[in-house]
């Protein structure tokens, strides 16, 4: 019976992607907003709880959010420029600001994700802002096939608010055998959207991981799954003092997929697909 489950989280996962009404609006940059299916983001504590906060001084809160999905039909994801292939496994990782955080529109999205097995993100076991945990992705922190997602300083407007953008930085880390941060990856693998407040700062965002793309780019590495410990870093420019690193530690599936799989974890899924299992 337990030969199965593996086929029973592809089979279920496409039941559920491929069967179901298309939904044009799934990712809108707001993991809370009804539109984006919120029953399938699954909240994560906030950015500076004990267990959760890693390291930096920018004291920037936010409530993180994680979710697991496959590229539907009729999603913006398969009918945008580039438009990514229905059925392909999705990574989510989102957050929304809480208060004033002193964010500018100099503000930067890091994202990494990392796989169960090899990744190593810890929590500070001081407060904020004296952080000593360890965040970091070029000294490997995120473990071998760790991905990090990050957008420039500046690209953060109101005009392009709710838009399916592409990222300017994509890396995954392979020892620091192809440089500093690892090995150059396609920024087509990965999609991030996000909102703003009436000022124009950010509000909320989602950045996406393309696990199926990811894959097909034989890079040899393991690819990161949704029982990793990610990190959700936010930055103000590219100060080395003002950031916020976190780390998003997975919660219960989505009630959709708990019925589809019998309540099984997600456990290496990626690693699954990889093979072709």
């Amino acid at each position: 019976m337990s030969a199965l489950i593996p086929r029973l989280f592809v089979i279920g996962l496409v039941a559920l992607t491929l069967g179901g009404t298309a939904r044009a609006d799934f990712f809108v940059g707001n993991p809370t907003s009804t539109g984006s299916g919120a029953d399938n983001w699954q909240f994560a504590l906030n950015s500076l709880d004990n267990n959760r906060y890693i390291r930096g001084a920018g004291g920037f809160s936010f409530d993180m959010y994680r979710t697991v999905d496959r590229v539907r039909a009729g999603d913006a994801l398969a009918t945008m420029a580039s438009p990514w292939a229905v059925g392909d496994f999705i990574l989510g990782m989102g957050g929304v600001i809480l208060g004033a955080p002193n964010l500018t529109g100099s503000v930067r999205i890091v994202s990494k994700f990392t796989s169960f097995t090899k990744g190593q993100f810890t929590a500070s076991t001081n407060p904020s802002p004296n952080g000593n945990g360890a965040g970091n992705f070029s000294n490997g922190d995120g473990g071998i096939g760790a991905v990090l997602i990050g957008n420039t300083p500046g690209a953060v407007t109101a005009a392009n608010a709710g838009m399916l953008l592409t990222p300017t930085t994509a890396f995954q880390w392979d020892g620091g055998l192809a440089g500093p941060n690892g090995l150059t990856i396609s920024p087509d693998t990965a999609r991030y959207v996000y909102q703003v407040n009436g000022s124009g700062l950010l509000k909320s965002w989602e950045v996406l991981l393309n696990v199926t793309k990811l894959n097909s780019q034989n890079t040899g590495l393991l690819a990161p799954d949704y029982d990793g410990h990610w990190n959700q870093s936010l930055q103000r420019g590219t100060s080395n003092t003002l950031y916020t690193d976190t780390i998003n530690q997975h919660s219960p599936l989505p009630p959709t997929l708990v019925a589809l799989v019998g309540g099984a974890g997600l456990l290496g899924l990626g690693r699954r697909l990889r093979r072709g299992a």
